[in-house]
Formats: structure tokens, C-alpha cells, sequence
């Protein structure tokens, strides 16, 4: 009896069953194949896009720190407008059309050096900009020499950045 059903089971291995199972297999181990493909395609785009990711990182990264530094710059610069600076961009917002530095440094109680030092302050700031002035050609003196007069006087006048500065200390 025993051998009978080692028979009966050898002939399910050996026929259709088996060849069936076969062919499922090898389907299986296709569609297996395809899927595997596929997702090794996926994870291939998957790190690249993480490169490119990456490296955009580090590019933000940069600039982020160059950001920061002219934030902390532009900080330090802000806080050498001390009380002499604001008080000679206090006079500017109070003369709308300029005023010639021996003027600031006559009004500000200070040498013209010192004006034009605070003036180069908030110049670098952009609170105040400037007009050169210019020195005049007037012919020939009596001694045949060429001839040279005071045209107009170097004159600075505050900026939008300048006033917006005085509108928010004034609160």
C-alpha cells in the first residue's frame, strides 16, 4: 500500500502538475524580474535626484553664510551710527536740499575731517549721498596765471534709507 502511494504522488510529480508548476514559476520569477528592474531603475533616479539635492544643499549653504556675513556687516556698520552720526543725519533730514560740509561742521561743532569722517559713515550706509562740487576756471589773472574760483561746494543730502532711519528712532 505504502508503494502504491509513493506511485501515485511520484506520477503528480512527474506530470502535468508538475510541468504547471513549472511554468508558474518561471511567470512568477518574470514578473519578479520586471518588478525588480524597475524599482532598481527607480532607486537609480531616486539617487541621483539626491546628488542633485546634495549638492544644491551645499551651493544655499554658501550662500546663506555670505548672507550672514554681510548681515553681520551691515550690523557692525549700523552700530557705528552713534549719537554724532544720527544727530548730523538729523540736521540732513532737516535741510532737504543738502547742506556743504563746512556747514555740518560748523553746525555739528566739529573740524570738517571729523564731519567727513561720520558723512563717510553714513555714506558706506546709504543714508546720505553726495555731489562733489566743483572749482570754477576763470580766465587769466593780472599776472597772466590761469585763474581759478570757488564754484560750488561740496554738499551732501540725506537719502531714503537716512530718513526712514530718523522715522523709526523717532518711533
Amino acid at each position: 500500500m505504502i508503494d502504491d502511494i509513493r506511485n501515485w504522488f511520484g506520477d503528480i510529480a512527474s506530470g502535468k502538475i508538475k510541468d504547471a508548476h513549472l511554468a508558474l514559476s518561471e511567470a512568477t520569477a518574470r514578473d519578479f524580474h520586471r518588478q525588480l528592474t524597475e524599482t532598481i531603475a527607480e532607486n537609480n533616479l531616486i539617487r541621483s535626484h539626491l546628488k542633485e539635492l546634495a549638492a544644491e544643499k551645499v551651493i544655499l549653504q554658501t550662500k546663506n553664510s555670505e548672507l550672514e556675513a554681510k548681515l553681520n556687516e551691515i550690523t557692525a556698520k549700523q552700530k557705528q551710527t552713534d549719537e554724532p552720526n544720527q544727530e548730523l543725519l538729523q540736521l540732513l533730514f532737516e535741510h532737504e536740499d543738502g547742506l556743504d560740509v563746512a556747514t555740518i561742521a560748523a553746525r555739528m561743532s566739529m573740524t570738517t575731517g571729523v564731519a567727513k569722517f561720520h558723512l563717510g559713515v553714513l555714506l558706506d550706509l546709504k543714508y546720505v549721498d553726495f555731489d562733489a562740487g566743483s572749482v570754477g576756471f576763470g580766465g587769466q589773472g593780472y599776472d597772466g596765471e590761469p585763474s581759478f574760483y570757488a564754484g560750488t561746494p561740496e554738499t551732501y543730502w540725506i537719502e531714503q534709507l537716512g530718513r526712514a532711519y530718523i522715522m523709526k528712532k523717532r518711533g
